[in-house]
């Protein structure tokens, strides 16, 4: 009876060592996120060129998510008082996330950053949605023109002022 009890217990040991062994399937979106957070890391750090080497890493990865944009956007916007090139860097970063992640504190957010990046009045940072046909005048709205706000700060007249 021992035997036996060995010889399972070795057998699901070596299944068990060759599951541990098989490469875990990331997907890009997720490479991409984690390649992200080594960024934020040496942001956060003070060592700005390997974050921004992060950043566009991720973003080769994966366009699509907002985060290494906005990252991005930042390490450009640090050096915008002295470098109009990356200042111009940063506000294309800042409008790629925005167009990615409009709503919320996210593009809240976002919104301010472009603002204080282009020396924009506070004033224009939230541009409300028209109401939704059908819908009841007390709903709350809780996103935003961005479309209209990408307008205006592309230099084209906005309908909602």
């Amino acid at each position: 009876m021992p035997r036996r009890h060995v010889l399972i217990w070795a057998v699901l040991a070596f299944f068990l060592s060759v599951a541990m062994a098989q490469p875990q399937s990331v997907t890009p979106r997720e490479e991409a996120y984690r390649v992200t957070a080594e960024g934020v890391n040496a942001f956060n750090r003070g060592h700005y060129v390997t974050a921004q080497d992060r950043f566009e890493k991720a973003l080769m990865i994966e366009d699509t998510i907002p985060e290494p944009h906005f990252w991005l956007a930042r390490v450009h916007a640090r050096n915008a008082g002295s470098d109009p090139e990356a200042r111009e860097q940063g506000i294309v970063h800042f409008k790629r996330a925005l167009e990615l992640n409009p709503y919320g504190a996210m593009g809240d957010l976002l919104r301010s950053w472009l603002y204080k990046l282009m020396g924009r009045p506070r004033h224009l940072l939230v541009l409300p949605v028209s109401r939704p046909a059908g819908s009841r005048p007390d709903e709350p709205i809780d996103f935003y023109r961005t479309d209209e706000l990408l307008n205006h700060l592309d230099g084209k007249p906005a309908s909602t002022y």
